[in-house]
């Protein structure tokens, strides 16, 4: 099986998620049952504060859950394809497994398997349909944390080959000006690089699929997975179009083919 590369867009009438951090408290979740959630600092995704919840037994859709009302989230159009993802954190050395239920959907199991690290939770589905509740419960008694929710509509491409992202054969240098002495020698100041990246991904034949990547591609706030990363924003460094081209070199299939740029200089390589 190939890799995939995921797309992901807010495209071009998808709201925002109310409440998907708690950097500014609980706001509108709700405690269900025996799940209950409050905010908490111990431990945080993003910014200082996180979403802390204590089941004290099995959770369910009915009466056991943390719950962000529909008011508060999104309104699913039926037939698009959607991406929930949401990052979850337990000191539980045996993990804990989550379900979400949300837009007439049951996600599977969402499993954390590894203690005292932030793991990315990702839901997919092209059934999610209208305005409901977003619920999340665990299988068991737990405490868990949950942060940084992104629900975004996506196009899922397979990769033929890629350079740049994971591996470090592809960047842009970062720095001061590189000096020059009397005496022959020379110094730069090098500090930091960003990640050039193309990815070549295998035929697209649906219209769906096409106005999908358009979408990504007219989104400023487009993001990509890809293997172990998740959301990570991107840049077009070809601005030029898209094509659904033939590459001799490659194939003799038509294919596209992208060219990136992340939109934050870094010193140390993600993956």
């Amino acid at each position: 099986m190939p890799d995939t590369f995921r797309l992901r867009y807010n495209a071009p009438t998808l709201p925002t998620l109310a409440n998907r951090n708690a950097e500014s408290g609980v706001g509108n979740w709700a405690t269900v049952g025996n799940h209950a959630v409050s905010q908490s600092n111990t431990y945080a995704h993003g910014g200082t504060y996180s979403f802390k919840v204590i089941a004290t037994d099995a959770g369910d859709a009915t009466t056991n859950h943390a719950k962000l009302p529909s008011a508060n989230n999104h309104t699913f159009v039926s037939g698009k394809a959607y991406c929930i993802t949401l990052w979850a954190y337990t000191a539980d050395v045996d993990g804990v497994a989550l379900t979400i239920k949300t837009g007439g959907v049951t996600s599977g199991f969402l499993d954390v398997l590894t203690a005292d690290t932030w793991t990315a939770l990702t839901f997919k589905s092209s059934s999610l349909s209208g305005a409901t509740d977003f619920l999340l419960w665990a299988s068991d008694a737990k405490t868990f944390y949950f942060d940084d929710i992104a629900i975004t509509e996506y196009v899922e491409l397979d990769v033929l080959a890629e350079r740049g992202m994971s591996k470090p054969d592809s960047v842009e240098l970062f720095g001061g000006p590189q000096n020059r002495y009397k005496d022959g020698s020379m110094q730069d100041q090098i500090t930091a690089f960003r990640r050039k990246i193309w990815v070549d991904c295998e035929p697209v034949t649906s219209t769906t699929d096409m106005k999908s990547i358009l979408y990504w591609v007219i989104d400023n706030d487009r993001t990509v997975d890809y293997l172990t990363e998740v959301n990570v924003p991107m840049c077009l460094e070809n601005t030029e179009g898209f094509e659904n081209t033939w590459d001799f070199d490659c194939s003799l299939m038509p294919h596209y083919s992208f060219s990136l740029l992340e939109p934050s200089v870094r010193t140390t390589f993600p993956v």
